[in-house]
């Protein structure tokens, strides 16, 4: 009895089978849950044939399913919601459920449900069989990988856990000479009023920095160092500061956004911008026209953080991010900062004499355009500074960055080997007293006033109060050095400058033991 039922069961197997392959479809079949089926057996079968696919992906900072969104020219990685994911099952694999027509066991094409993908997108059993992306990329990166010079795949990279858009623009000539190459840069630059020679070098160190980022130490890593806040300011309004910030965004993303001002948004505001910007994978954040005073603490440290953390906009959900951001802004003289800002800061000056703002020419009417078109060669200009710096053997740069030290050292290494300069010449301008940093420019005047009235005799509070009028320091006449709250609040600003020397004057104490209102100061000339 037992063999029969044994013989029954197989004859029905094998119905089941004829039936299954009479079934035309180009794609693979995956048994619905509904046939009684474990949920995490299925959610292991479906993330084992799309992860073959590579279109979904699992992205680690924040443990969420993912898809990358592709359009002409650039990319977005985005959560994969319940309901898109329904149509990603359904347009690479056919889901069936077995029924029963006039006896016969068929397979009947059936939609998965939307509360059972929105189960499976949270299972760790699917997350885990998925590939991990890292960072997405818009651009063929030139990467130092087992001491080699060699580019990111397009498409996934497993090396890398990066994804490379299929329809990023390719190197055109991989052996463009230096010649060629700064035929290119000259045409890109040709119609900005640079301040001086210096401000053009820092505009070429901008635009070829997020191209460098996968020259570091590590190989298993791109975007493994930081690199300067770039300041974009003219003497004036419409003398082409966000025109010109706007080519770094075109050549790597195939567009340019220029974001609201920073002045004028919150901390928790611009930390949502900049966690929202990151998980869609966008590496350049350029916020334009910035007026007055700069003083926001979160986007001081997003300038020199490798992570980032805050909520999501929309949701109260925080998360921690690697952050690959490239940061610039763009002001006026007489638009000041702190001296955080400044220290982590290489600037770009532009200035347009010409009354009528509209009288600018440029060689290409529509430099954007002309760009987009031509994005290969662009790339292979700057590829062409690699090469060359790679072939000399990877020299580094002679001027160091504190903040950003192998970015001074890679970035001015290339340049230099090229024979464009060194972005990290420390900039130094007389027209910077109109704006910049404040508190350092007043602490300046402070310096060479005190030395000129005292010399290098130790002075207190009392003895700076009495010559006051004498000193005539803008910054400090409304101060009470005589009341203990001020006189507090004054040390406190100054003891930032103790051991700090301002137009060759250094600042000394006398006894670092005492409460500091209490301490002496020494204004020495070096």
């Amino acid at each position: 009895m037992e063999q029969q039922n044994t013989n029954d069961k197989s004859k029905k197997r094998i119905e089941v089978i004829k039936k299954l392959e009479q079934i035309e479809s180009n794609l693979p079949m995956i048994e619905h849950p509904r046939n009684g089926r474990i949920i995490s057996d299925f959610a292991t079968e479906l993330s084992t044939e799309l992860k073959e696919k590579k279109i979904i992906f699992l992205q680690e900072t924040t443990n969420s399913v993912v898809r990358i969104l592709e359009t002409s020219n650039t990319s977005s990685i985005i959560d994969l919601n319940s309901k898109a994911f329904i149509g990603i099952i359904e347009a690479n694999l056919n889901p069936y459920i077995l029924t029963k027509k006039e006896g016969v066991v068929v397979k009947t094409i059936k939609s998965v449900e939307e509360k059972i993908t929105k189960i499976v997108l949270e299972l760790d059993v699917f997350k885990n069989s998925l590939d991990v992306i890292k960072q997405k990329l818009d651009v063929p990166l030139p990467i130092i990988y087992k001491n080699k010079l060699t580019f990111v795949k397009h498409g996934y990279d497993e090396r890398f856990n990066s994804w490379l858009s299929p329809n990023s623009p390719k190197i055109s000539n991989p052996n463009m000479t230096l010649e060629e190459a700064n035929e290119i840069f000259n045409e890109m630059l040709e119609g900005f009023c640079f301040t001086d020679s210096q401000d053009r070098v820092n505009a070429i160190a901008g635009f070829i920095t997020p191209f460098i980022k996968g020259l570091s130490k590590r190989e298993d890593k791109i975007y493994d160092f930081k690199s300067p806040l770039l300041i974009y300011q003219a003497n004036r309004s419409r003398a082409g500061k966000d025109y010109l910030a706007g080519i770094t965004g075109v050549i790597y993303e195939g567009n340019s956004v220029t974001e609201h001002p920073i002045t004028e948004q919150s901390e928790e505001e611009f930390s949502k911008k900049i966690i929202t910007a990151l998980l869609s994978g966008k590496k350049i954040y350029h916020s334009g026209n910035n007026k007055g005073e700069l003083n926001n603490s979160v986007f001081e440290s997003a300038i020199t953080s490798n992570i980032v953390s805050g909520r999501k906009l929309g949701g109260n959900i925080q998360v921690q991010l690697d952050n690959f951001m490239e940061y610039s802004i763009s002001a006026n003289i007489g638009f000041i900062y702190t001296p955080d800002i400044e220290n982590r800061a290489i600037k770009i000056g532009l200035f347009f004499a010409t009354e009528d703002e509209n009288s600018r020419t440029f060689k290409h009417i529509n430099l954007y355009d002309w760009i987009l078109e031509r994005r290969g060669d662009v790339l292979s200009a700057i590829y062409t500074l690699i090469r060359i710096w790679n072939e000399k053997g990877r020299p580094k740069g002679s001027i160091p960055f504190t903040s950003f030290p192998e970015w001074a050292e890679i970035c001015g290494g290339i340049m230099e080997s090229c024979d464009l300069g060194n972005p990290c010449v420390k900039y130094n301008r007389e027209d910077e007293d109109e704006g910049g940093d404040d508190m350092t420019k007043d602490m300046k005047i402070l310096f060479e006033e005190i030395y000129d009235v005292f010399g290098d005799k130790y002075v207190t509070l009392q003895d700076i109060a009495y010559k006051r009028d004498e000193l005539k320091i803008e910054a400090f006449l409304e101060l009470n050095l005589y009341d203990v709250i001020q006189k507090r609040k004054f040390f406190k600003t100054i003891s930032k400058f103790i051991g700090r020397e301002l137009s060759g004057i250094l600042l000394t104490v006398d006894d670092k033991s005492k409460k500091p209102h209490r301490r002496k100061l020494k204004f020495s000339k070096i």
